[in-house]
């Protein structure tokens, strides 16, 4: 079962990804429109910085509620077209903060998942023990 999960966990990391490499491709040219260039990338970068925390805060209640994992895959799938298609700088903006918040309720999941998954697997590695800085640690005694 823990195999099928990872699996499953890696399956929807490498989804995350591809949809991020859109995201990154889309919406500096699409601010060009709206005239956002060059330190004001910054104010938007921090409008879906923002969002993403908001994403989490929202999640950390309920992180394995299928509503949220729903909402959080439409909105993914609805603000990059938002994004690219909005003739007004606030459609654009709301784009933004729609993936901004879709990204934040999702990752905590796979995240907690892929916890459950692989454990202390990595601190038990003999290499990884035998470093004089990590040495006889479990994951649960650094955090």
């Amino acid at each position: 079962a823990h195999n099928k999960n990872l699996i499953l966990c890696t399956l929807l990391m490498c989804m995350l990804y591809s949809f991020y490499t859109v995201y990154l491709f889309v919406w500096q040219p699409a601010g060009k429109n709206f005239g956002i260039e060059g330190t004001k990338t910054g104010f938007i970068n921090s409008l879906y910085l923002l969002s993403l925390s908001i994403g989490s805060w929202i999640t950390k209640k309920d992180l394995i509620s299928k509503k949220i994992h729903n909402i959080s895959f439409v909105l993914l799938c609805m603000s990059i077209p938002i994004i690219v298609v909005s003739k007004y700088i606030s459609v654009y903006i709301l784009g933004i903060v729609m993936y901004g918040i879709g990204y934040g309720m999702v990752m905590p999941y796979i995240s907690s998942q892929i916890q459950l998954c692989i454990g202390d697997t990595f601190m038990n590695i003999p290499w990884w023990r035998s470093h004089p800085i990590h040495g006889n640690r479990s994951i649960q005694s650094i955090a």
